[in-house]
Formats: C-alpha cells, structure tokens, sequence
C-alpha cells in the first residue's frame, strides 16, 4: 500500500511539476533557437552575397586583363 501511496503522493506530483516547468521553458527556448537560426541565415546569406561579388570582380579583371 506504501509504494501505491508514494505514487500518488510524490512520483505524479514530482512528474507533473516537471512536465509544467518544462512547457514554461517551452517558449522561451524555441524563441532563442528560431532567433539563432535566423542570425545564421542571415550571417549565411550576407557571406555568400560577398563571396559572389568577390568572385565576379575577379572574373571581371581577369577578362579586362587578358
């Protein structure tokens, strides 16, 4: 009768208290992950237009050189 008790009276009440600071954590990590995604692609995007414009220049000189 002790452990059905103890289920009852610290093992639901432990997990529950878990599981609801759990989901109020929820939305604050999801808005952190969804901020660094978008910083990544962003920086991502911002790298790669530099690299094309790097590029063409290039492409452009050696043309203008040959």
């Amino acid at each position: 009768m002790t452990s059905i008790g103890d289920l009852f009276t610290k093992t639901f009440p432990a997990f529950i208290d878990k599981a609801v600071a759990f989901l109020k954590q929820l939305p604050q990590k999801v808005w952190t992950w969804l901020v660094a995604t978008i910083t990544n692609i962003t920086t991502w995007k911002n790298q790669m237009v530099a690299k094309a414009q790097e590029t063409a220049s290039s492409f452009i000189n050696k043309i203008i050189s040959y």
